[in-house]
């Protein structure tokens, strides 16, 4: 694969039972236009035709097995093996652009050392590695702590990372059993490191079937945890403990946001006034307010014409807005008048991407009666001029940023 002075990447994927997508992971890896210095794959005790799919790689790959520890100790276990300066943590089911190493590799060698790290963009893709709409991104310079806790995330698969920081924190905590990847990011921006942001969707993350990340009490319970650690820390930073309260208040709205889109409805609005009471200001992001709007539209569709119920999102967003606003205690104040404002303008912004001319109208109106500003008029003029225009509504179409 060719000296270390050249290529000095290791790539480690954890892998159980992913004979259905393993060949097409290993493949994006081998494919780079950057060759990495190894890839190791740790088989995580697989019960299917994994083994077999791995032995036709020969030695192209280095191959651990191990009995089931989940992949928190798969990842360790690479971490231990690998000679890299540089790793990259790719999953069995998820894929990269051939660009992936060669960009990245080039982005982190040019920072200095308190960069730990690159992270990339990343589109979702389908069982087939059709993508969807939506191309995902911290949409900042660089990540830090206070990113990562005010919803700045990124998937390990769209991450290159310096192998000494990684082991100074001693890699993934397996006591974790979601989130980890988050946990581990915290763990390494928590004393100042950053990681810079390769805008570039380079990494694609494969949706399909239940997984970890389609558990919401399991990914609620990883994060509740991190972040126990994180507050936890004597020596944390001043500016950083002041940034709890919000802290919690973001992880309860992902919490939220994740039963909302399982249909768990009462969960999902419970965690929500839990996220206000910790702090009522993640009300002044649109976060919540589309998580809730747009929860039946599955992953990677969120927020874009992909259809929708409207009459039945705007039931579920004011059905939570009333009961977050209960828990305030707020009545007729401005501060009440605003959050309607904010609520039925994320509906006027689903509406005209569901191509719904009447709905957007009167969310429009409902918007501006609650809370004008002149932009609200701007905003729904260029709507309704483009509407006249309108071609007959396509499964897939603008996303939000095009609304």
């Amino acid at each position: 694969m060719g000296p270390l002075s050249m290529h000095k990447v290791s790539v480690i994927i954890p892998v159980f039972n992913g004979a259905a997508y393993i060949q097409r992971a290993i493949d994006s890896v081998l494919n780079q236009s950057l060759p990495a210095y190894e890839l190791i794959v740790v088989d995580d005790g697989s019960t299917d035709q994994t083994m077999d799919i791995l032995a036709t790689y020969h030695d192209h790959i280095r191959v651990i097995g191990q009995c089931r520890k989940g992949p928190s100790a798969a990842r360790n276990c690479g971490l231990e093996m690998a000679r890299g300066e540089y790793i990259a943590f790719h999953d069995a089911d998820d894929e990269w652009t051939t660009a992936f190493l060669r960009d990245t590799v080039a982005m982190l060698d040019s920072l200095c050392a308190r960069v730990i790290g690159v992270c990339t963009g990343w589109v979702c893709v389908d069982q087939h590695g059709r993508p969807f709409t939506q191309m995902h991104q911290p949409g900042v310079d660089s990540v830090g702590t206070r990113e990562l806790l005010t919803g700045r995330e990124f998937p390990p698969q769209a991450a290159l990372i310096r192998r000494d920081a990684v082991m100074q924190v001693d890699g993934f905590d397996e006591q974790i059993g979601a989130m980890e990847d988050w946990d581990l990011w915290l763990r390494l921006t928590a004393d100042g490191g950053r990681f810079a942001v390769l805008p570039e969707p380079l990494a694609r993350y494969r949706v399909h079937g239940p997984s970890n990340s389609s558990d919401p009490n399991r990914m609620h319970h990883g994060r509740m945890r991190a972040l126990d650690k994180l507050f936890r820390r004597v020596d944390l930073a001043p500016e950083l403990r002041l940034l709890e309260g919000r802290a919690w208040a973001n992880a309860l709205v992902q919490s939220s946001a994740a039963l909302y889109a399982v249909g768990r409805e009462d969960g999902g609005k419970h965690m929500l006034i839990d996220a206000v009471r910790h702090d009522p200001r993640v009300l002044a992001s649109y976060e919540p307010y589309y998580a809730v709007a747009c929860a039946e539209q599955p992953v990677g569709h969120k927020a874009t014409s992909y259809p929708m119920d409207l009459k039945r999102a705007e039931s579920r967003l004011m059905d939570a807005l009333n009961a977050a606003i209960t828990t305030l205690g707020w009545t007729r104040t401005r501060a009440r008048r605003r959050l309607y404002g904010r609520a039925y303008r994320v509906l006027a912004r689903c509406a005209a991407l569901q191509r719904s001319r009447g709905a957007l109208l009167q969310y429009s109106c409902l918007a501006a009666l609650h809370d004008f500003t002149a932009r609200d008029i701007l905003t729904g003029g260029k709507a309704l001029v483009r509407s006249i225009t309108w071609e007959p509504r396509r499964r897939l179409g603008s996303t939000l940023s095009s609304a």
